[in-house]
């Protein structure tokens, strides 16, 4: 077996890592140990100073975190270290990792190159660029963005799905009896989400929202009559999305998105996609055939009018979305595979 280390912050809520670990783990070639010290740099941002090494990405303890995992590669000494979105580890400690193995890999599904990134979060990461072996990238415009960073090997790595943690089951899906006609689960930013969320609302739509940020955020008198909006995952998370007429999806103006996992993760819940329109999306699902797409508020509205009033065009329409879903080829164990392969493609040479 090859023996490989998994770098990650192991968050349990939101899960970013263990979906992938247990598909790489599919894998009966390989050996899997994971290191979290990761998260150690994400605690007590309670004073100024804490804040700024947190965003820089440095100060003692990252350090330390640093020197922890050359530490567990001298121990474990693994074939293949592979990182998730490695914004904490400079130039020099990849470089030292890779005297002791054959494959240093990462995937990044954030976008350090977005014209709105945070100040400083990337900047340890894209000098570390070109130390890495092999980048995998969430948008396929960030190719180009790696090469010029001095990357050696870029794949797309699109986003995805777990099916272990986003499905239904026979007889939860509703025909008529919605608990909303509309639902946004993700985080307040400020781009037209709000704008059409309070679209809706105003047009007495009901909305159900859940997601980060908002109370602090919001600006819209409609949302906040809401009451306080919390995050979901998991069985909620899909039973929200499943509940309602119309599951949206808007994409991330500051990391440039042109789709994301929620558009995969509504259609696999059980509920119908609802999506602004972008080039990327429609090459996903078909429009007014599999889901519905959107390029501004009056065009929603005309959907959720369409949806409401011809419930069993709504279910033709999720249904054929889901089998879509399903011939995509989309899931995270796919998404595994295609790293693997990569990487076994390495090795041979």
């Amino acid at each position: 077996k090859r023996k490989i280390i998994y770098v990650s912050s192991l968050f349990p809520n939101p899960d970013r890592d263990y979906n992938w670990i247990n598909s790489f783990s599919d894998d009966s070639d390989l050996e899997i140990r994971l290191f979290s010290d990761t998260a150690l740099n994400f605690d007590n941002r309670n004073t100024f100073i804490k804040k700024i090494l947190y965003r820089l990405n440095c100060g003692p303890k990252n350090s330390q975190m640093q020197k922890n995992l050359l530490t567990a590669v001298n121990d474990f000494q693994p074939d293949w270290v592979h990182f998730r979105l490695p914004m904490q580890f400079d130039k020099k400690t990849i470089l030292e990792i890779k005297k002791k193995t054959s494959l240093v890999t990462c995937y990044f599904n954030d976008n350090p190159f977005s014209k709105q990134a945070l100040w400083g979060a990337f900047n340890k990461f894209k000098k570390a660029i070109p130390a890495y072996d092999i980048h995998f990238v969430y948008r396929k415009k960030n190719i180009k963005d790696f090469y010029e960073h001095g990357a050696k090997q870029v794949f797309h790595c699109p986003p995805t799905y777990d099916k272990n943690r986003h499905f239904f089951r026979d007889g939860e899906i509703p025909i008529n009896n919605f608990e909303n006609d509309a639902a946004f689960i993700g985080h307040c930013e400020n781009d037209w989400r709000s704008e059409c969320i309070d679209y809706l609302i105003r047009k007495k739509y009901s909305v159900i929202v859940r997601g980060g940020m908002w109370n602090e955020n919001n600006k819209f008198e409609t949302i906040k009559k809401l009451g306080k909006i919390t995050s979901v995952f998991g069985k909620e998370y899909n039973k929200i999305y499943r509940n309602s007429i119309a599951g949206l999806c808007f994409y991330s103006k500051i990391n440039e998105d042109e789709w994301t996992e929620r558009s995969l993760e509504v259609v696999a819940a059980g509920g119908l996609l609802v999506s602004e329109r972008t080039p990327e999306a429609i090459n996903y699902f078909r429009d007014r055939e599999e889901a519905m797409f959107f390029s501004s508020k009056q065009e929603l509205d005309e959907i959720m009018t369409f949806l409401k009033n011809n419930l069993d065009k709504r279910e033709e329409i999720r249904a054929k979305g889901y089998k879509r879903l399903l011939e995509n080829k989309d899931d995270i164990l796919d998404r595994a595979k295609f790293i693997i392969n990569k990487v076994k493609n390495n090795f041979s040479k």
